[in-house]
């Protein structure tokens, strides 16, 4: 960000107050006062979530150790492991942002 010039900045800003606030308020979920009542989901519960996350576009779903440097500084999470999707994007959604990203 340091290298942008002052009119991409505010290009910008639009984008990155929004996405700023956001961040800010999801932080606020991992203050570690949340505790668990399972430390574990079932095998029918994973399936039924996996099932769900397909029929609406998941293309893959992972469980994954939560990797320390990914938590908030003087946060904490509920559980060791998250559950990841993903969803094929828009090709041309995707190129649209590049060409805009591009112009900056």
């Amino acid at each position: 960000m340091a290298s942008l010039s002052f009119r991409q900045l505010l290009t910008l800003l639009p984008v990155m107050l929004p996405l700023m606030f956001n961040i800010k308020r999801s932080a606020q979920f991992y203050d570690g006062q949340f505790k668990p009542t399972r430390s574990r989901a079932n095998r029918a519960f994973l399936t039924e979530l996996e099932n769900i996350a397909k029929k609406n576009g998941a293309t893959a779903i992972k469980h994954v150790k939560v990797p320390r440097n990914a938590i908030f500084q003087h946060k904490g999470i509920p559980y060791e492991y998250a559950i990841m999707l993903t969803v094929e994007m828009d090709k041309k959604k995707i190129s649209t942002a590049l060409r805009l990203a591009l112009r900056l």
